[in-house]
């Protein structure tokens, strides 16, 4: 039942023996949930943001959290329009899918630091196991990362692509660094 390399590899094999139009359909509707939790999660942090003790409003785009997710929920969006619309034009699907990598690389920062750091010391008032905490910091992450196994193994990204995973989080340091000293 298990090969070398564990429960993980043993699944990215099934994913990767899928035929093309079961993989099309499954890739499909991982986009549809990450564009629905990111983009759903975002606009619910929007909504309830007063009651969970957080920035107020368009103020949560000042996270990387509300970023992260508005990147990839856009760029999952665009990545379906293309995909139905635009089936020629490989131009604009490997800029798509470059920025594809690179936010779902940013969603998993979001994912890792909310679990590993800022969860499990956050005190109640801070309701960080809200719906919206769920979609954004759980779901959406899952399901880029997911989709990301199932559609994007084929693509050999190269190392300035790679390189282009680190432009979103620096400029996030760089101007949360810029609005604090302005204490804005």
């Amino acid at each position: 039942f298990m090969f070398k390399g564990g429960l993980f590899f043993y699944y990215l094999r099934i994913l990767t023996c899928m035929n093309k139009s079961l993989r099309s359909g499954i890739s499909f509707l991982l986009k549809c949930l990450t564009v629905i939790s990111a983009l759903g999660g975002l606009i619910l942090s929007f909504l309830t943001s007063k009651n969970e003790g957080y920035k107020i409003g368009l103020a949560r785009l000042t996270y990387f959290t509300g970023q992260s997710n508005l990147w990839i929920g856009v760029t999952f969006l665009l990545v379906i329009f293309s995909n139905l619309f635009l089936a020629k034009a490989e131009k604009l699907k490997t800029v798509l899918y470059t920025l594809k990598y690179v936010f779902t690389v940013s969603i998993t920062i979001t994912a890792l630091v909310f679990f590993c750091f800022l969860a499990p010391f956050a005190t109640p008032r801070y309701h960080v196991w809200s719906y919206s905490s769920y979609l954004t910091h759980l779901y959406a992450p899952l399901f880029a990362i997911a989709d990301f196994f199932v559609d994007d193994y084929k693509y050999k990204f190269t190392l300035r692509q790679k390189l282009y995973t680190i432009i979103p989080p620096s400029l996030y340091v760089f101007f949360t660094t810029l609005l604090a000293y302005f204490n804005v």
